[in-house]
């Protein structure tokens, strides 16, 4: 049963419930939380590394939120929970549509580096390579520009 649970998602709603109950005392209904509640209470889950909360958090808030300014930002973070479960695929679409959907936005270069690594992780050296290139193109004085041009000297 908790497997099935855990496979249906069911889990981390419960707790993704319970930390916005732990954090936000007195709110009980997910679905009476402003954007910033609830855009807090899943980076506290991923602060403590409670990624099933934290994406479930995450997700909840791109549904309900999905013209926010910080939807960028919650698109990231869910693409980070995939890489840090080593879900590079994952991850990659997640950054493809930060990238794509907010080409405006502040998470991007960041997205185009982690996209990369995520590529050098899979072994795919040449989409690595032409990730970080891109990167570089676009926002050449960015720290993420500056990691990329590192990281390119040491893809074989």
């Amino acid at each position: 049963l908790d497997r099935l649970e855990t496979y249906m998602g069911l889990e981390a709603i419960d707790k993704f419930k319970a930390r916005v109950e732990s954090s936000l005392p007195g709110k009980t209904d997910i679905n009476s939380l402003s954007e910033d509640e609830l855009y807090k209470v899943s980076m506290q889950a991923y602060a403590r590394k409670e990624m099933d909360t934290a994406l479930e958090g995450f997700q909840t808030f791109l549904k309900k939120f999905p013209g926010s300014d910080k939807a960028d930002n919650a698109r990231f973070w869910i693409g980070e929970i995939y890489f840090s479960e080593k879900w590079y695929e994952k991850a990659i679409l997640e950054y493809e549509d930060v990238i794509k959907s907010y080409p405006k936005g502040n998470k991007v270069p960041a997205a185009y580096l982690k996209q990369g690594i995520s590529f050098s992780k899979l072994g795919e050296k040449a989409n690595a390579r032409l990730i970080l290139k891109t990167l570089i193109k676009k926002f050449p004085d960015s720290n993420e520009a500056r990691v990329a041009r590192r990281m390119i000297a040491d893809i074989r």
